[in-house]
């Protein structure tokens, strides 16, 4: 490096741009789940009778367990709660267990970090205040890479990073394995099956029972009173199986469409993060160059580690992400997309 010559940190750093929204496709799906009955009696109370048991009891399952990932995610909603409850909820020094809190929280962690960084390289003419050229080299390298500078802050975002990611990819897993389950499920063509069928045989009653004529070997008999009682009981009973199975498809409208969106979206979440942890290794990695390679006549004026370091689009990137990282904070607390 040379004096003058501009580091590499001026790359775009990442955002949280349209986590929220991914996150609300996640939630709206959960919305969803619950809405379906888990139990096998509640089940079949709404939805009737199904030919194979074991296919409601795996269904059923699947939305338990769906039901239990929703929690141990959880949302904006909860996220709410949490806070009236307890006001520190994302203030502490560990993340919360809620995949969506820990996200808020690391996000709220990257806003504050960006904002520590932004300050201190503005303010870094009147904190290296040396009166020899040595003692500014020292203080450039102490601020810039020392112990509880600002590559120190960098590693706090680099180090917390992976936790999240990981706990996004197990919520992820165990949701694509629920999706599998559900969309493997049978009842779904075995209700619209039963509707086409029991809908063609009350056709053909009801036609029976507005000639007043028998059907079968005997067409041109006339029906008792009493077949015509059976016929019209018939009808009702179908029609009952009918009207469950018709309730079953429509809460199942869009089910499996949206359950298709849950997966990517959480992929997208974890893209996010690591797009912010590549962020923050670049900016040390930038810091380090600088103060290893630098020549000691730029490591001795403030200004030239400035532009070394990319002044002045450096800041312009880094309040921008610092920005959007303390929108996406105020916005998970909201019901919409920043």
């Amino acid at each position: 490096m040379t004096d003058g010559t501009t580091a590499s940190a001026t790359s775009d750093p990442a955002s949280f741009t349209g986590v929220r929204t991914c996150w609300d496709t996640i939630t709206a799906w959960f919305a969803q789940v619950s809405e379906i009955p888990h139990h096998t009696e509640e089940f079949t109370h709404r939805y009737g009778a199904f030919d194979e048991a074991a296919e409601i009891t795996a269904f059923t399952s699947a939305l338990s367990s769906v039901r239990q990932v929703a929690a141990r995610m959880s949302g904006p909603a909860d996220l709410k709660n949490h806070i009236v409850h307890d006001g520190n909820y994302l203030l502490g020094k560990r993340s919360p267990k809620e995949t969506f809190g820990a996200l808020v929280w690391f996000a709220g962690q990257v806003g504050s970090a960006a904002g520590a960084m932004l300050d201190t390289l503005d303010h870094l003419p009147a904190l290296v205040d040396g009166t020899t050229p040595a003692e500014r080299i020292t203080q450039v390298r102490e601020i810039l890479v020392g112990q509880g500078g600002l590559t120190a802050t960098a590693a706090k975002i680099t180090g917390e990073g992976p936790a999240l990611r990981a706990q996004v990819q197990q919520d992820r897993a165990d949701l694509f394995a629920q999706v599998q389950a559900l969309e493997s499920t049978k009842l779904i063509n075995e209700a619209n099956q039963t509707i086409g069928e029991l809908t063609a045989v009350n056709r053909d009653l009801q036609q029976r029972l507005a000639s007043g004529k028998g059907g079968g070997l005997l067409p041109q008999k006339k029906l008792t009173p009493a077949e015509k009682q059976e016929i019209t009981s018939k009808i009702s009973h179908n029609q009952e199986i009918i009207q469950h199975k018709q309730r079953f498809t429509a809460d199942l409208r869009d089910f499996f469409i949206a359950a298709d969106r849950v997966v990517p979206a959480l992929l997208e979440v974890e893209r996010r993060v690591r797009e912010i942890e590549h962020a923050f290794n670049s900016v040390s990695a930038t810091f380090g160059m600088v103060t290893e390679l630098g020549p000691d006549s730029m490591l001795a004026d403030p200004a030239k580690v400035r532009t070394a370091i990319g002044y002045p689009e450096w800041p312009k990137r880094w309040q921008a992400l610092k920005a959007n990282a303390e929108q996406f904070v105020q916005a998970s607390m909201a019901t919409s997309d920043p």
